[in-house]
């Protein structure tokens, strides 16, 4: 018996990486929807899911690139991470969170010396 190939319907990760609205981004957007979680769901779940739905269309290193494209997701504020899990942010219009600001001086060191007056 012939072995059929099976037709990829989706294009490879690297061409999708490119294309910002391109398939990753609906599937990742698509799981967290379907797994439907209210503390959001967590790569792991997100990755099962992906396997379950799309099978044999995915890479052999579809977990480094969902990793990859999460990280991307979550640096341009269209996923929200919090507590180790991935949601879909409530206000879309919002900006991205800011870091955590100025890190606070170091203590101790020389500083200035130590001398007793008395007047």
């Amino acid at each position: 018996m012939a072995t059929e190939e099976h037709p990829r319907l989706l294009p490879e990760y690297p061409e999708m990486s490119q294309n910002p609205d391109a398939p990753p981004k609906k599937m990742i957007f698509a799981a967290i929807t379907a797994l439907d979680k209210a503390a959001g769901s967590n790569k792991t779940s997100i990755s099962n899911y992906l396997k379950s739905t799309y099978g044999d269309l995915l890479p052999a290193e579809h977990k480094d690139l969902l990793t990859q494209q999460l990280n991307k997701l979550k640096k341009c504020g269209e996923l929200v991470f919090v507590k180790n899990n991935y949601m879909l942010p409530t206000n879309p219009n919002a900006p991205p969170k800011r870091g955590m600001g100025r890190p606070p001086k170091k203590k101790g060191g020389p500083g200035r010396p130590k001398t007793e007056y008395w007047f």
